[in-house]
């Protein structure tokens, strides 16, 4: 049996590895705690060999198998992993570690969140609840059913884990020579978006521009040191296997990964050197909060670069008026 990777993996990379490395029905409690890791946390391991049809003693081999010392010992570094991933869990904590339920002190730091995340959502939360009660008549309307879905969505993706990799991105997209965008599927129209907003005032923007056909890896040959991949991967937990292709001929040409996506088990997450993970919206699928992120970073990235956008922007609207596209 292969040796197990460094220690410094996070649970799901174990987990991953283990479904791949380990005897085979230990496979398959990995695969198991893989798709099921944020109920795990509440389950003891009778209950994990009751779901998965495996017995007791395979489970606790497998978690052994893993490196870790028990199942407990594996429960409590999945559930730090949903601490920092979930803003739910997040607020309950520090809710919990407050006094008479005070707001937190805004403390930043590894594994936080800025001051003023925990009252925005407060806020929002409070302000909805007030629009519904005064009119409640049209709480079942869809355009209300939607607004409310996508702001539990937006407000539940700012978690420690996406402002930690949100700096992390930030820095990469900066320092590249060239940046390319990638998307397939549901994907591919949010990321012709993110192209058309970076490229009014980056020069530096490209894509992989024939996904879905096999042309896409003609693209991919001029990736070349200093550049840098954005890839979105979004709707799972069915998501297009050519992503991974071209993830895995970035990983090995040494290109920087910055993946978006909705979930930390998305099995292209190990590629990545920062994951934007997402909440997706409960009652219906939505892209409002990747587009949210994705401006986030146009914003930020325009900041960095604000004399170099602001002379692209004016050459480009000086340009659109004298040719008679815009009024």
């Amino acid at each position: 049996m292969e040796a197990l990777k460094p220690a410094e993996m996070s649970p799901l990379e174990k987990l991953r590895w283990g479904s791949q490395n380990l005897p085979v029905r230990q496979k398959l409690v990995c695969d198991y705690l893989l798709k099921n890791f944020q109920q795990a946390v509440f389950m003891t391991v009778e209950e994990v060999s009751k779901q998965s049809g495996l017995s007791p003693s395979t489970v606790v081999r497998a978690v052994a198998g893993l490196g870790f010392e028990s199942y407990h010992a594996l429960q409590q570094a999945l559930q730090s992993l949903l601490i920092s991933s979930k803003a739910s869990l997040w607020w309950q904590m520090e809710d919990s570690w407050s006094d008479a339920g005070e707001e937190s002190s805004g403390r930043e730091g590894e594994g936080s969140i800025p001051a003023g995340a925990h009252s925005f959502r407060a806020h929002m939360k409070e302000q909805w609840e007030e629009a519904l009660t005064s009119d409640s008549e049209k709480v079942s309307h869809p355009l209300v059913q939607a607004t409310r879905d996508n702001i539990e969505a937006l407000t539940q993706s700012l978690t420690p884990l996406l402002f930690e990799n949100f700096e992390t991105a930030v820095g990469l997209l900066e320092k590249a020579n060239r940046i390319f965008l990638f998307g397939m599927r549901s994907s591919q129209g949010i990321t012709r978006y993110g192209f058309s907003l970076l490229h009014q005032f980056m020069s530096n923007i490209y894509m992989v521009d024939r996904a879905g056909s096999e042309e896409m890896f003609d693209d991919l040959i001029d990736l070349a040191e200093g550049d840098c991949l954005l890839a979105l991967s979004y709707g799972g937990p069915h998501y297009a296997s050519r992503t991974f292709d071209v993830l895995h001929i970035a990983k090995s040409m040494g290109i920087p990964i910055i993946l978006m996506t909705t979930e930390l088990s998305n099995p292209a997450a190990p590629l990545a050197d920062a994951v934007l993970c997402v909440s997706p919206a409960r009652n219906h699928y939505t892209m409002a909060p990747a587009l949210t992120v994705l401006e986030a970073l146009v914003i930020e990235l325009g900041k960095r670069s604000r004399t170099q956008a602001m002379r692209k922007l004016r050459k480009l609207e000086k340009i659109l008026g004298e040719k008679g596209v815009t009024l």
